[in-house]
């Protein structure tokens, strides 16, 4: 799918700056709860979003580092894929990525056409599935993650109408 398809679906500057900064409180809260829960790979994924971001690094992952550190000095470790986690396997990049690029703006849509009086059911996420280029279960649960990311239920999203 080319990027022409998200066309016509871009934030006013500060609508987007709004956006981004709740999006950027909810995903690290959420890679703090992941990592903290064993999910290893969550700590480079936020260091690396905040490097790229320009968010300032968390005291949680501040911590996590220096804990790092202080194993790794005293030869706790055999592999950095003990402190980090294994690396993704290719097809599993794939969908990553995958989901990294058309979940805000397939939120979004379905947010739209939700505001305009569609219900939330299998069909709008079918028809929202294939204009992104994933199927209907796929684009339900890209939608629903991002509200749990924003911390929105349905029935705020249909009391805004």
């Amino acid at each position: 799918m080319s990027d022409d398809n998200f066309e016509g679906r871009i934030l006013p500057p500060e609508e987007a700056r709004l956006h981004l900064e709740d999006l950027a409180e909810h995903f690290l809260e959420k890679g703090r709860e992941l990592y903290e829960a064993g999910d290893k790979s969550e700590f480079l994924r936020c260091l690396y979003w905040c490097i790229r971001s320009d968010e300032p690094i968390p005291p949680w992952l501040k911590e996590a580092l220096e804990q790092i550190m202080a194993d790794r000095r005293s030869g706790k470790f055999k592999s950095w894929d003990e402190p980090f986690g294994k690396p993704l396997g290719n097809k599993h990049q794939a969908t990553v990525r995958r989901d990294a690029k058309v979940i805000v703006p397939l939120f979004d849509r379905v947010r739209e056409l939700s505001e305009s009086g569609r219900a939330l059911n299998k069909e709008l996420f079918d028809e929202v599935g294939k204009e992104f280029g994933v199927g209907g279960t796929v684009a339900s649960e890209l939608y629903y993650d991002a509200v749990k990311a924003l911390n929105e239920t349905d029935e705020d999203i249909i009391n805004r109408r």
